[in-house]
């Protein structure tokens, strides 16, 4: 925390902590053979430390995304610099060159006098990750949202989820194959063969290269899908990690050209059917989303146990690209049972009293 990095700087040398970095980073001995190119090989020059972290980070062999801890090494390496440079300077002009104790502290909040507190939650905003630093991201989507409605362009009126299918997509199995073949050559075979196993074992050691694939598709989406289909106009997106595969993902308010929709459903609002009906036949209509399957009651077309259709003949759809596929109506259908479609188990958030072997 900043308060932490307050403290560590008037109470301990910095070349306490510089010394203990630098073990941990000789513990590395694989990454760094003979200690060349690390954090304080003299050889390496005045390089900027972010520069060097990302450098390491997309090195070709990708030895270091591999590596379960150097990305955390070198986040946490990077954070306490800042932190320790800004703190410096927090030091110097609130606290000028004769700061108080812990115990000068303590007795300040027990008389109640909280401005030294307040100084550094303002001071942290600046800290990425912080609790205050989240507080002024949420200041700043309430500020963009004042915005724009006091310019006529409305309010939000979508709010958008897309997830990252890091194991089935075909263009990053790709990207992924011509990243390991200069080590692996037989993963990467494999990849090219669409193993999913494979897939799903280099996207979990190339993590970086997801997170900025998954980020170029997103502005894709956006740059097409969404502006000619949702016709969105303004957004604002926060990326996110799964708690438990760490997957990114990204949660998106988004501003459309739709405030005539908008205006006309609020003008039914005394009539319940008719606004259903109004705003039913919008997103069938103008955003193409309905419970109906494309396959119609083609039993041979739609996913088991529902239909007839066998896995392996929808999920190279996922797999591949929309510019690959030669029957539009066909990839279609296959999209709905790939990615629309699941079996019910114990995770499933249907109520008990329906069946879970039935489909939903």
């Amino acid at each position: 925390s900043f308060l932490s990095t307050i403290l560590f700087d008037c109470y301990r040398k910095h070349s306490e902590f510089d010394s203990s970095s630098k073990l941990f980073v000789n513990s590395f001995p694989t990454l760094f053979p003979g200690g060349i190119g690390d954090i304080y090989d003299e050889k390496r020059g005045e390089t900027d430390n972010a520069w060097w972290a990302k450098h390491l980070l997309k090195y070709y062999d990708g030895r270091f995304e591999r590596h379960k801890m150097f990305a955390l090494y070198a986040y946490n390496m990077l954070l306490r610099k800042e932190n320790s440079k800004s703190s410096g300077f927090f030091l110097k002009k609130f606290l000028g060159s004769d700061p108080f104790t812990v115990d000068d502290l303590q007795k300040r909040i027990e008389k109640g006098d909280i401005s030294f507190i307040s100084k550094i939650q303002h001071f942290s905003s600046k800290i990425r990750g912080s609790p205050s630093w989240w507080r002024l991201q949420r200041q700043n989507l309430t500020t963009w949202m004042n915005y724009h409605a006091q310019e006529g362009h409305g309010p939000p009126t979508f709010f958008i989820t897309l997830s990252c299918a890091e194991n089935h997509w075909g263009n990053l199995a790709d990207i992924l194959a011509n990243r390991i073949a200069c080590n692996n050559l037989e993963m990467s075979e494999k990849l090219r063969a669409r193993d999913y196993t494979a897939m799903a074992q280099a996207a979990r050691d190339h993590p970086l290269l997801v997170a900025e694939f998954f980020q170029k598709r997103v502005e894709t989406w956006l740059e097409t899908v969404g502006k000619t289909v949702f016709k969105i106009k303004h957004h604002w997106g926060a990326y996110e990690f799964a708690k438990g595969r760490g997957v990114i993902h990204i949660h998106m308010l988004a501003i459309a050209d739709n405030m005539c929709v908008m205006r006309e459903y609020y003008n039914l609002r005394n009539d319940k059917e008719k606004q259903v009906k109004y705003i039913a036949d919008y997103a069938r209509n103008r955003l193409f989303m309905t419970a109906e399957h494309p396959a119609g009651s083609t039993k041979r077309n739609i996913a088991a146990p529902e239909g007839n259709a066998e896995k392996k003949d929808f999920m190279k759809s996922v797999q591949e690209s929309f510019s690959e596929c030669r029957n539009a109506e066909q990839d279609l259908i296959n999209c709905v049972n790939g990615c629309s479609m699941h079996w019910c188990n114990d995770y499933c958030l249907r109520h008990s009293k329906f069946d879970k072997k039935k489909t939903t």
